[in-house]
């Protein structure tokens, strides 16, 4: 019962959680993208929670250490990683 409750508060909130993620996902790289350049304390906030945010988990990784990590290869890892992912989860 507890569990059922659970779900739907998580699912009452989902479409908020879903925006802000979007939200940081976007804002944490625009000063990046754009060259801007924004007052410090938001600087701070955004960068930290643009981090959180951010679905760059290949930069975790010391991938490079193992094999050179090119912007193609990069990018290879990043169009396959969801499709494996998915298979996986088929």
């Amino acid at each position: 019962v507890a569990f059922g409750q659970a779900v739907k508060k998580f699912e009452k909130f989902q479409p908020i959680f879903k925006i802000i993620f979007s939200y940081f996902q976007v804002v944490g790289n625009l000063g990046v993208i754009y060259g801007l350049s924004f007052p410090p304390v938001y600087s701070k906030v955004t960068s930290l929670l643009g981090g959180v945010f951010s679905l760059d988990f290949i930069s975790f990784m010391p991938i490079g250490c193992i094999a050179p990590a090119d912007f193609y290869s990069t990018l290879l890892v990043y169009t396959l990683t969801p499709l494996f992912l998915s298979g996986a989860l088929l």
